[in-house]
């Protein structure tokens, strides 16, 4: 049964996945990318079909919207090929039925834009987006994570706006976020934090919005 719902769920990525990626291949590649989809060597569903292989690159491919599709998860197989996308810039999986933990976020080093928001993902957040280096948006708004407010969002040093707005963080709210010293937008609202802002976010030269409602 776990078999079933996890190719299910692969199958459901690759549907719209497809019609989004289909329109940036090559007429002459369709061919290719169809007669792939069944692998002989595996009984998983054979990701050819989309032209994202190490002989054929979509570097135009800039954008993923798979928002409002009632996914419950994503495969480690639709990751490790969106990885190889060298042009993705942005990954929108708001408002599914995600659960569980987030997942990682390995070789997406020209993502900007991440949207997990209006899931039901949960535990802590550590080190999954050590791979961001480049992340201007991180929304997850809207989940069940818990634990201490995260301060390790990645390598990016250019991240703008940071949602975490109706989980269940605890505690203070930790100084270290102004590590992050390009962000405009802070939303911690609708936690279980307690205490005052920290005074280093006052030394943030580019923040216009911070939400701190509980």
């Amino acid at each position: 049964m776990r078999r079933y719902a996890h190719t299910t769920s692969l199958l459901l990525l690759l549907f719209f996945m497809f019609h989004l990626v289909v329109s940036e291949i090559p007429s002459n590649q369709r061919t290719t990318m169809i007669n792939s989809i069944i692998s002989s060597k595996t009984t998983r569903p054979n990701l050819l079909f989309l032209g994202i292989s190490a002989e054929t690159h979509i570097d135009t491919l800039e954008s993923i919207d798979l928002s409002n599709n009632y996914l419950s998860s994503i495969p480690s197989e639709f990751m490790t090929y969106c990885g190889m996308l060298g042009g993705l810039r942005g990954l929108n999986f708001s408002w599914n039925i995600l659960s569980g933990s987030l997942p990682n976020f390995d070789g997406f080093l020209k993502l900007e834009y991440l949207d997990l928001s209006h899931n039901s993902l949960s535990r802590t957040i550590s080190l999954q987006m050590d791979g961001l280096v480049s992340l201007k948006l991180l929304s997850l708004g809207y989940n069940q994570f818990s634990g201490s407010v995260p301060t390790h969002l990645g390598k990016s040093m250019v991240l703008e706006r940071l949602v975490l707005y109706y989980n269940h963080f605890v505690g203070k709210i930790p100084e270290d976020i102004a590590n992050y010293s390009n962000l405009i937008e802070i939303d911690l609202s609708y936690n279980n934090l307690s205490g005052s802002i920290p005074d280093r976010f006052r030394e943030l030269p580019n923040l216009q919005v911070l939400f701190y409602l509980q």
